[in-house]
């Protein structure tokens, strides 16, 4: 995924990075905590750096992050913009709304895939973050450090994405989602305060970059505009997408 990200920004002239998250920065692998504006400051300080190291000091910075990364994604275009830096940023079923996601990853006795789903996030906590059975997203959700730069009310994206320049970002949003929660899902369509940014995916599923491949140039289109309207080159075609059998077309928004 990041390779195809990477691949088409070189189109537009950008140098890319796609950042790690870090976790456990507490000394002493304290267990994890949610703090999505530290990792939007984290992308946001690489950025520049890479900036400054190459000569480009103040050039356009481009945001791209799915679910977890879309809400990081979206924080750091706004810590951008507060600088101000020119920059924009496109997701694809970001974490819009914490503590619904919370809630639903919490729950039971849903569809298949929607239980088959919780139960991979349940075990991802129990095995790579040696969480005991009882930590439960809510936990995890509610959990503070002392230099917690995150703030659930000021912070989560309700709060303020309409207050800012609305041309600067896109939300892409898929038909339904199993990871997230339909409740999630519902709220962003809806509109759930966010001005009109969210944009149909046109796909069914958490982030279905898979299933229709041109997911990956729309979101590089918004994020990185072609200067005056210029046509891209690039020798790469699309693939079929394999979540319609036969079809042998890959549909573009």
């Amino acid at each position: 995924m990041n390779e195809r990200f990477a691949e088409l920004a070189a189109e537009r002239g950008f140098a890319t990075f796609a950042l790690v998250r870090d976790e456990r920065y507490t000394p002493g692998a304290a267990p994890i905590a949610f703090d999505p504006l530290r990792e939007a400051g984290r992308a946001l300080e690489a950025a520049r750096h890479i900036a400054n190291s190459c000569g480009f000091p103040g050039t356009p910075v481009a945001f791209v992050g799915v679910s977890m990364g879309g809400l990081e994604a979206i924080l750091a275009q706004r810590e951008a913009a507060a600088i101000p830096i020119p920059s924009r940023v496109a997701v694809l079923d970001p974490l819009l709304e914490p503590g619904l996601v919370a809630a639903h990853l919490d729950s039971y006795w849903h569809a298949f895939a929607t239980d088959s789903m919780q139960a991979y996030f349940r075990r991802i906590l129990r095995v790579r973050y040696e969480e005991p059975e009882s930590t439960t997203f809510e936990d995890l959700l509610s959990r503070k450090r002392a230099d917690a730069q995150w703030t659930f009310d000021r912070d989560r994206p309700i709060e303020w994405l309409c207050d800012g320049d609305r041309s600067a970002y896109a939300i892409f949003v898929s038909d339904d989602d199993p990871v997230l929660g339909m409740r999630q899902s519902e709220f962003a369509r809806r509109g759930g305060g966010h001005c009109g940014l969210v944009r149909s995916a046109k796909v069914k599923g958490h982030v279905g970059l898979a299933c229709r491949p041109a997911l990956f140039r729309e979101l590089i289109d918004f994020a990185i505009p072609p200067e005056d309207g210029a046509p891209v080159n690039s020798t790469s075609k699309p693939a079929p997408s394999p979540c319609t059998p036969g079809s042998g077309r890959t549909p573009t928004g």
